[in-house]
Parts: structure tokens; C-alpha cells; sequence
């Protein structure tokens, strides 16, 4: 008996260790990823309501597993185009629900997300895409103008109005 608590023992240990020594200044076993934080939402608050309000006034609400969903579609029509991990995706739009599901759907993806500050002259936003080497930009409708204004300017891919 003593023989078979010693060899188990003695595996332990070395199990113990093995798996110590891969965890070593790791808080987690699994990196941390943008796409993992949105699965986890999705498996633990499913049910539970995301809330926007639309830049017209009215409210639009929607279970926050629907946005992983779509996040996910997203994520997965940007890579039918052709864009790769560390693409980098330009957006420029107001925060609705629209925006966090680019958001997720870039970032998770494995995607740069860039945010271009819609306030901002024309010239400076295709200064501002045209340095961050923008391979698509996603933009709203209503702010057509500033698209008008800078997609001459841009060196681009090409644009989509995602947020329509």
C-alpha cells in the first residue's frame, strides 16, 4: 500500500508541476480575445436586453445574444471579402447598436476596428484613413457629405454604408 501512495504521489507531483510551469504568469488558460469576451456574454447574458437609442430619437432594443450573432456575421462577410486577421476596418458613424456590432464583429474577427470621428472636415478624415491604411471604411447614410468629401481623397478598397 505504501509503494502504490508513493507512485501516485510521485505522479501528482510531476502532473502538479507540468501544469504549473504552463501557467506561469498566466492569469487565464485561454488568451484574452474580443471574440472570446462576446461568446461569453452571449452563453451567460443571452437573455438580457442591449438598449440603443437611433440618432433620429427612437429606441431599438434587441437580446444581447441576437448581437453576437450579428457581430458574427459580420465578422464572417468581412472575411468573404478577402480581409485577414490585422486588416484594418475604418468607421466612421455615430454610438448606436449598429456600431457595437462593428465593433464585435471586426474586433472579434481578429480585425483592427478604426474609429474616425465623424465631426471631424473632410480632409482630415481622409488624412486620418488614408494613414491608417484603411482597407474598408463603414459609414452612415446621413453622413453622406463627408463621404462625398473624402472619397476622393481616399486610397481605398472601397466603402460600405453597414450602418443603413
Amino acid at each position: 500500500m505504501p509503494l502504490l501512495l508513493l507512485a501516485v504521489s510521485i505522479l501528482g507531483r510531476r502532473f502538479f508541476w507540468k501544469y504549473k510551469m504552463q501557467s506561469i504568469g498566466k492569469m487565464m488558460q485561454r488568451p484574452l480575445l474580443v471574440s472570446a469576451i462576446l461568446e461569453h456574454g452571449a452563453d451567460q447574458f443571452g437573455k438580457q436586453q442591449v438598449v440603443s437609442r437611433e440618432t433620429h430619437g427612437p429606441l431599438h432594443s434587441y437580446t444581447f445574444r441576437d448581437m453576437a450573432s450579428r457581430a458574427k456575421q459580420l465578422a464572417n462577410a468581412l472575411k468573404s471579402l478577402g480581409l485577414k486577421p490585422g486588416s484594418v476596418v475604418g468607421s466612421i458613424a455615430w454610438n448606436n447598436y449598429r456600431h457595437l456590432e462593428a465593433y464585435y464583429g471586426v474586433s472579434g474577427g481578429g480585425m483592427v476596428m478604426h474609429t474616425c470621428n465623424p465631426r471631424l472636415h473632410p480632409d482630415q478624415l481622409a488624412f486620418i484613413i488614408n494613414h491608417a491604411e484603411d482597407e474598408i471604411v463603414f459609414f452612415r447614410q446621413q453622413l453622406c457629405p463627408i463621404d462625398q468629401g473624402c472619397r476622393c481623397a481616399l486610397h481605398l478598397g472601397q466603402t460600405l454604408d453597414l450602418f443603413e
